[in-house]
């Protein structure tokens, strides 16, 4: 009898790897659909790029990147990361 019931449990151990495999690999295939879908109806254009859209200054590229960096939010990092090491000696 106990036989019996560990082929039962293994049978719907199979099934439910089966249906989850299953449900998966029809996801994976629907989200290529709808992915080619999108690129068909909806190609991406050279105005995409979202770095082109963020205006820069001519001052900060002129700019060493050490200068760039405000004193104050230096000196607040400064204070955040002697605070934690002191929290974590304790």
């Amino acid at each position: 009898m106990g036989e019996n019931l560990t082929l039962e449990a293994f049978k719907f151990m199979i099934l439910g790897m089966s249906v989850v495999l299953l449900f998966l690999l029809t996801l994976i295939f629907l989200l290529n659909i709808q992915s080619k879908l999108i690129y068909k109806f909806f190609p991406p254009t050279k105005t995409d790029n979202f770095s082109k859209s963020l205006p820069i200054s001519q001052d900060s590229v002129n700019k060493p990147q050490q200068e760039k960096v405000d004193e104050e939010i230096a000196a607040v990092i400064i204070a955040a990361v002697k605070k934690f090491r002191k929290k974590r000696e304790l």
